[in-house]
């Protein structure tokens, strides 16, 4: 969606968000900092435009049907040339 990210840094979100690049991370608990990154990306539409931009590509790269999908395939190669050599 083109959309940067505030959320709270745990668990996957960690894996889907790059801080400051794509979004921001924010320790749990931390409710100033959350309103203060949405008030950056409110104020600031280059830094949000820019930042949604790279979310955007990022998720594309690495989250798309076809990044899935060769990671898979890349995974089974491996796994098929390793048993193979035995």
């Amino acid at each position: 969606m083109q959309t940067p990210v505030v959320a709270y840094a745990n668990d996957g979100v960690t894996a889907a968000i790059i801080d400051g690049i794509t979004g921001f991370l924010v320790p749990d608990g931390e409710y100033a900092k959350i309103t203060e990154h949405l008030m950056v990306l409110e104020e600031d539409e280059r830094k949000r435009n820019t930042m949604g931009h790279a979310a955007r590509f990022f998720v594309e790269e690495n989250f798309s049907v076809q990044a899935l999908a060769q990671r898979h395939e890349s995974f089974y190669a491996k796994v098929m040339k390793g048993n193979s050599s035995e």
